[in-house]
């Protein structure tokens, strides 16, 4: 027997399945922010670097990532790449 059949014979109107699955659906979601919270890689801070190519001055905010000299980015790549290691 599926839902559907069983919310027809139980005389629920439409507006009220309707309401039924929203909240079920919304109360699914909100579980789940947690886990994909936890999950998630930290987010890299906004350092901005501008360089002038021929006069044109172009701004990267992320160019501080490239230096793999720095100890706080070796240490951030190397975790990121147990992250990703993991969910595989």
């Amino acid at each position: 027997m599926r839902l559907a059949d069983v919310e027809f014979r139980s005389g629920a109107s439409a507006e009220t399945r309707i309401c039924l699955r929203t909240l079920v659906l919304t109360g699914m979601t909100v579980l789940a922010l947690p886990l994909a919270a936890a999950d998630a890689p930290p987010v890299a801070q906004v350092r901005p670097v501008v360089d002038d190519y021929f006069g044109t001055k172009v701004t990267d905010p992320h160019r501080y990532l490239e230096n793999l000299s720095d100890p706080e980015i070796r240490s951030r790549m190397k975790s990121r790449g147990r992250l990703l290691e993991g969910s595989a």
